[in-house]
C-alpha cells in the first residue's frame, strides 16, 4: 500500500484529518508511514470517473480510496466493485459522517486515529484489513 487517494468531493476532508493529527502529536507516526496523498485532480481523473474506475486504479496504484459514499447503482457501483473484489484488495475507507469532520475537531481527531490504526495494522497483519471492503471512520462513532 502506497498512500491514500481522496475522493473528489472529500479533498478538504482528508487535508482536515491530517492537519488535525498533526497538531494532536501524531506527526512522527503519519510521516512514519511514508503514504502519499492523492486526489482525482493530482492524477487527472474527471470527476466524473465511474466507480468501478477509480477503485480499479486505485487497486492497481497501491492506493486506498477514501470517499464519503459512492453509489451503489449497478454494476459499476463502489459498493459492486468492493462486492467483486479479491482478499488482497485495499480497502474503502468511508467518512462516517463528513460534514462533522470539518466541524467537530474531536470527531475528526478520532477519525484521524482510526485511520492511522487502520494503516499500521495493515503494516504488521495485512490479513486485518486487505480484502475487507469498506473500512469506516471513525471506527467506533463518538
Amino acid at each position: 500500500m502506497t498512500g491514500l487517494l481522496a475522493d473528489h468531493n472529500v479533498e478538504g476532508h482528508v487535508d482536515r484529518l491530517i492537519n488535525v493529527l498533526i497538531a494532536a502529536g501524531y506527526d512522527e507516526i503519519w510521516c512514519s508511514l511514508g503514504l502519499t496523498v492523492e486526489s482525482c485532480r493530482s492524477l487527472g481523473l474527471p470527476e466524473t470517473i465511474d466507480d468501478r474506475s477509480i477503485w480499479t486504479l486505485c487497486q492497481e496504484r497501491g492506493l486506498s480510496l477514501i470517499t464519503a459514499n459512492r453509489n451503489n447503482d449497478g454494476e459499476s457501483s463502489l459498493e459492486a466493485a468492493i462486492r467483486n473484489g479479491g482478499p488482497a484488495d485495499l480497502p474503502v475507507y468511508t467518512l462516517g459522517d463528513a460534514d462533522r469532520i470539518m466541524n467537530d475537531s474531536g470527531y475528526a481527531l478520532a477519525a484521524g486515529i482510526s485511520l492511522l490504526e487502520y494503516f499500521l495494522d495493515c503494516e504488521s497483519n495485512p490479513e486485518s484489513v486487505l480484502g475487507c471492503g469498506r473500512l469506516f471512520l471513525p471506527k467506533n462513532p463518538v
